[in-house]
């Protein structure tokens, strides 16, 4: 231990007789600590941090490939056979988003919107905060479209 409180009295003896160094090497490891901080902060919002959802570690993404190799949403057939045959699955869900132009009352505004099947919020365990969910008439033909806003879209505008 002694020899440890020594070594600590000698590099502050020497850093006090070069000032410049000195900041040089603070300045290093500032920089450092706050670029490792900044990568584990990212890595860990986008890789580590469990999703929102009831039971994220059982929620999987499947898709189509198209013929050019990318992915694809299900042509509707496709979605129905799996949601009715499948059997390794609690429960199928359909989500696909796209981009589109929202008017509402002010100037219209781009959003992305996510399309997504009857059952996608029980089978993701999600409630809204406010309002309802969809329910059957929603979803027939010649009604008026119904839409669900994320929190942060309602409360920004």
């Amino acid at each position: 231990m002694n020899g440890l409180i020594q070594d600590l009295r000698y590099a502050l003896r020497q850093l006090r007789k070069s000032p410049g160094f000195t900041v040089v090497a603070i300045g290093t490891l500032a920089l450092g600590i706050g670029a490792s901080t900044a990568i584990f902060s990212v890595v860990y919002g986008v890789l580590l941090r469990s999703l929102p959802y009831y039971r994220p570690d059982r929620i999987v993404q499947i898709w189509e490939t198209n013929s050019q190799g990318g992915h694809t949403r299900f042509a509707d057939p496709n979605f129905e056979d799996m949601r009715t045959h499948a059997r390794s699955f609690d429960g199928v869900a359909e989500m696909y988003s796209v981009e589109t132009v929202v008017s509402a009352g002010e100037a219209p505004d781009r959003v992305n919107v996510a399309h997504v099947s009857k059952d996608f919020f029980s089978v993701m365990g999600v409630q809204p905060i406010v309002g309802r969910l969809f329910v059957p008439e929603d979803l027939q033909f010649g009604t008026a479209a119904t839409a669900l806003v994320s929190y942060s879209y309602w409360k920004t505008r």
